[in-house]
């Protein structure tokens, strides 16, 4: 059985958060285990805003009150960091049950891009109003 998302410590400021990370392909393909980690989050009640619109799209905002210091237990893709850290991130729930998610390094960063994406939202609502019209 393979071991769950675990935080290790929490030191001072930051969470220290290690990953594992399970092979193959699925709903979080691409996004490495900290994917997994902030949808666990949300289907836990951690989101701070949501979009729930089929179409314009399934959105979840997620600030995090301190910084997560992420470690990958795993052999590390080309390229990759061995960690990093979030302040934030935004998810979006793909129609086919992929899960896409944009990490900010800040709290600001990612409302900032939470402020833009809901006013792309309210734009989209009323041109869909002005058509029913």
């Amino acid at each position: 059985m393979a071991k769950k998302n675990q935080i290790s410590a929490i030191e001072g400021e930051k969470v220290i958060l290690v990953l594992n990370t399970r092979q193959g392909p699925g709903k979080f393909e691409g996004e490495g285990a900290i994917g997994e980690y902030m949808y666990e989050q949300s289907m836990a009640g951690a989101c701070d805003d949501d979009i729930q619109d089929e179409g314009f799209g399934i959105y979840d905002l997620i600030l995090l009150e301190k910084p997560v210091v992420v470690v990958e237990d795993r052999k590390l893709v080309k390229g990759e960091p061995a960690y990093w850290t979030a302040g934030g991130a935004i998810l979006f729930h793909r129609e086919s049950g992929f899960v896409d998610v944009t990490y900010y390094d800040t709290k600001k960063e990612a409302q900032d891009a939470w402020n833009k994406l809901m006013s792309d939202y309210e734009a989209y609502i009323e041109e869909f109003e002005d058509e029913e019209y």
